[in-house]
């Protein structure tokens, strides 16, 4: 009889650890460890949008169809959270510089201060080279909108709270983390990690803007594939690993 009890904690300690494995495997960035060679689950579709690019010329989502698309929100006065996400697109460029295919897409979350003329300066001081790399700046309400309800990434600028309105801001952030970690659990998405803060240099009156520093895979279709944090080692191998089945 004693040893029945023990089979029972041995059955339930095996399921904790594969439930442990296929959580981790979510929150590391959505790769299955079951299921290698296959292209990562369809998560959304990216909604319309009307931006401007480095040079000036209209983006819109038409743009990106056809191609596969690695996409990241970062701003130009960035110093903690964009530098690692930018210094992996910077890899990218390298490694996608002959495949026509695959796009690269930087979206600013300060446009107020990004321009296209500030992009422009910043991509060159970054070494971008890449025809295919694009910087897109536009209407503040407009980005906001695709980063939070379109790619579900977490963006709020302090600066823009009053003394009035902190409160609710805080109440709507706190609302969406909530949102975002049901989301991930019950919809097989990723763990849409809290914002880093991002430093910005314009002056002591300025706070950070804080964003998501994940790079996000959006597929030919335009639709939402999958999710990578920049702190991971191995992003990169898993950034190619998607891109080329979704290539296929």
């Amino acid at each position: 009889m004693a040893k029945r009890p023990f089979r029972m904690g041995l059955v339930g300690l095996l399921l904790v650890v594969l439930i442990g494995l296929g959580a981790y495997a979510l929150q590391s960035g959505g790769v299955s460890l079951f299921a290698s060679g296959v292209a990562p689950p369809q998560l959304g579709d990216v909604p319309a949008f009307t931006l401007r690019d480095q040079h000036g010329r209209e983006v819109t989502k038409a743009n990106w169809l056809g191609s596969v698309v690695v996409v990241n929100f970062i701003y130009s006065r960035c110093a903690e959270a964009c530098p690692l996400s930018v210094a992996h697109m910077l890899k990218l460029q390298t490694i996608y510089g002959s495949e026509d295919r695959v796009q690269l897409v930087s979206i600013s979350v300060d446009p107020e201060f990004d321009t296209p003329d500030i992009l422009a300066g910043y991509a060159e001081k970054l070494g971008v080279r890449s025809p295919r790399w694009s910087f897109l700046t536009g209407e503040k309400a407009e980005i906001y909108r695709l980063a939070r309800d379109g790619f579900r990434l977490g963006v709020i600028d302090p600066n823009d709270a009053g003394p009035t309105s902190s409160l609710p801001t805080l109440r709507t952030w706190l609302a969406l983390r909530t949102w975002l970690a049901l989301r991930t659990w019950l919809a097989r998405a990723v763990d849409y990690v809290t914002p880093a803060a991002a430093l910005a240099h314009s002056g002591e009156d300025h706070q950070p803007i804080r964003h998501s520093a994940r790079l996000v895979v959006v597929d030919r279709q335009g639709r939402i594939r999958q999710y990578y944090d920049s702190k991971d080692a191995d992003v990169l191998q898993r950034v190619e690993r998607d891109v080329a089945l979704l290539l296929r």
